[in-house]
């Protein structure tokens, strides 16, 4: 399935009232009329827009829009990147294929090949190399249930029925997807589990 131009904004936070005030009330419980309230500056909410609303895409404007192109343009720059910063360290051709994974930890969990231990300290000496991995991991499981979404929507315009059905764990928390990555000779493969 093909797509483009799609904006995904909506899959990851609600926008900030358009006024640039943010109020939360709260009731307690031993007295009711008791209101707190924050008021956020224009520039503050700006900072807080541009930094805790966009997806991790690297944009030349701001994230109002952000495309399932952007997102999948961002993924092909970082296994680029990646797979150049490990090459340089490693030696492509002169290895055996290692597994990576982020763990709960953040870290990069690395099996297989002849030193896992050789690249987890690349990995550790090298915070952006981590971080480029982690949004590649990030993004490949957005884009996976974008296009999952997508798939379900048309299913359900066919037969809602059995598109509920064969979409169910997209409701019930049974999707628990997980991004692995394979770095041998071939370069660095994407998978996308579970």
């Amino acid at each position: 399935m093909q797509v483009s131009s799609v904006a995904v904004q909506g899959a990851y936070f609600y926008q900030a009232k358009q006024n640039n005030q943010v109020q939360q009330q709260v009731a307690s419980s031993t007295n009711s009329k008791r209101n707190d309230s924050v008021e956020i500056s224009s520039e503050g909410m700006k900072l807080f827009n541009a930094q805790s609303m966009c997806p991790d895409v690297e944009l030349d404007g701001d994230c109002r829009s952000i495309t399932l192109d952007n997102l999948q343009q961002q993924m092909q720059a970082d296994k680029a990147w990646i797979e150049n910063q490990l090459d340089s360290q490693l030696g492509r051709g002169e290895i055996s294929s290692y597994s990576l994974k982020i763990g709960g930890d953040g870290r990069v969990i690395v099996g297989g090949g002849e030193n896992p231990e050789q690249v987890e300290k690349i990995f550790e000496d090298n915070p952006e190399l981590r971080d480029r991995l982690a949004r590649l991991s990030a993004n490949s499981s957005l884009v996976r249930a974008f296009k999952e979404h997508l798939e379900f929507a048309e299913a359900y315009e066919e037969n809602a029925t059995a598109a509920i059905s064969q979409y169910a764990h997209l409701f019930n928390g049974s999707n628990h997807q997980q991004t692995e990555f394979e770095y041998g000779e071939n370069g660095l493969a994407v998978f996308l589990t579970g």
